[in-house]
């Protein structure tokens, strides 16, 4: 886990916590989501170690709010499950990395494999500075999770967006495939400094000018289930209507809502195709909760 402390900037606060966050300061900390599950993305076992970070982070962040109010000060844990607004920002002020070209943070141990919550308080605590770790400037070189995004999400200019340039990310192209593809994740898996760690990159970079992994199947290789596999160069197809209905909720949700739009487009009727398709997705939607449970409550993903 790694730990910065910086002001809390109430300019990223979602317009429904505005008056939920109390107090001036922000510790923050970034957990790291296990190696070996994270290079099997997008898959079950990816999602079930996505879920139990955020559930060791938690109970972490428990933790270090009971210490800081057992010293006689105030802290407020935000869970990493219901953001009081986004927190990468508030990260790159405390020197833990960088907004990297994939919407993640990137630190200089793990790029973009961490999952990231923080804990506001009014405790006497001094502030970390940012630090350029050189990240930014590789992204712009590097640029495989730009080329490797299945949903076509990734800007490969920077925008001016909201008073920040950045690679801003298309939501409308990145969710339906979060959505229906196991959470996606594609451009955390693909980030050289996540599978190589940053000190072999950039030596490699200094070296060579190449950038490690870049057009090799190691590092740039996934499969979709149902689509296939697809290596360098290659990306997945998908119809218009897909990213033209934005999926809402759970699976299981998401597949009577898909089944009550295809039985009202075929005038009322229910085919056996549709109930076929509708009793798939929702097997899957079952066996994802039953798995993440199950393999949740396993002292090694806890």
């Amino acid at each position: 886990i790694e730990v910065g402390i910086t002001a809390y900037d109430h300019r990223y606060t979602y317009q429904s916590k505005k008056d939920w966050v109390l107090f001036p300061h922000a510790i923050c900390l970034a957990y790291e989501q296990d190696f070996e599950p994270t290079q099997t993305i997008p898959s079950v076992d990816a999602e079930i170690v996505h879920s139990s970070t955020y559930r060791t982070e938690g109970a972490a962040g428990l933790e270090i709010a009971k210490f800081v109010q057992s010293l006689g000060y105030r802290a407020q844990v935000h869970s990493p499950n219901d953001n009081t607004g986004p927190y990468i920002p508030m990260f790159v002020a405390a020197g833990l990395g960088s907004l990297g070209a994939c919407g993640y943070l990137l630190t200089p141990h793990v790029g973009s494999r961490c999952r990231i919550m923080i804990i506001t308080t009014d405790a006497n605590v001094t502030h970390d500075e940012p630090v350029d770790y050189g990240i930014h400037a590789f992204c712009q070189v590097c640029q495989v999770c730009v080329n490797r995004c299945p949903g076509r999400a990734l800007m490969r200019d920077k925008v001016w967006w909201r008073g920040i340039e950045k690679h801003k990310l298309y939501f409308k192209r990145c969710r339906p495939v979060m959505a229906r593809y196991l959470g996606c994740g594609i451009c955390m898996k693909v980030c050289p400094i996540q599978k190589y760690g940053m000190a072999t990159v950039m030596t490699h970079y200094a070296e060579t000018g190449q950038v490690l992994g870049k057009g090799t199947h190691d590092l740039e290789g996934y499969e979709i289930e149902g689509k296939g596999y697809f290596g360098p160069g290659e990306l997945p197809v998908f119809e218009r209507e897909f990213f033209n209905s934005m999926p809402n909720g759970d699976t299981e949700n998401w597949a009577f809502e898909t089944l009550k739009k295809q039985a009202v487009e075929s005038g009322g009727a229910v085919t056996d195709e549709m109930l076929a398709e509708f009793k798939s997705t929702l097997e899957l939607g079952l066996g994802q909760s039953r798995d993440n449970i199950e393999m949740m409550e396993m002292e090694d993903y806890i």
